[in-house]
């Protein structure tokens, strides 16, 4: 559990340090500020996206190409739509969540990350906001808290 709460911890970091967003520790979910609202949901946002990431990742992922950072967020799109992959990689990352929206939903956590978000009882949203900063989202940072990948080479 306690690698979803240092990646929880450190997603929301980021983005209220890239949102220019004080912290406030004595603040309770319910006295949140809009602002703090749309942190706490951008940041359920990204920790729900790292983790369908990762179970995507331990089904495709080969000794080969371990699809790390946007490599498995452009796989992911290319194995839903079919669509050219240079198109998907030019894609804003904005335009890539949005691909992916209907499954940026607690339902599609693994068993470990979503009990996580029923101890903090985080709501089963599909969650979508304008103004999606690239700098939100940052894999190589997030990648230490999630489970290492077991490739099976039989």
């Amino acid at each position: 559990m306690s690698n979803y709460s240092d990646l929880w911890n450190t997603i929301n970091r980021r983005i209220f340090s890239v949102r220019n967003i004080k912290v406030n520790p004595l603040i309770t979910s319910f006295s949140q500020s809009a602002e703090q609202s749309k942190v706490f949901l951008r940041t359920l946002q990204i920790f729900i996206l790292e983790d369908i990431l990762r179970q995507h990742r331990e089904k495709y992922a080969t000794i080969f190409e371990p699809l790390n950072g946007e490599k498995a967020l452009n796989h992911k799109i290319f194995i839903k739509t079919g669509n050219n992959i240079g198109l998907i990689k030019s894609m804003s990352l904005e335009d890539k969540i949005l691909t992916l929206q209907d499954e940026i939903k607690i339902k599609h956590l693994s068993p470990e990350a979503k009990r996580y978000t029923e101890i903090h009882m985080m709501p089963d949203v599909s969650i979508t906001f304008d103004n999606f900063l690239p700098e939100e989202w940052e894999h190589e940072e997030n990648k230490i808290f999630l489970a290492p990948l077991e490739v099976d080479i039989s």
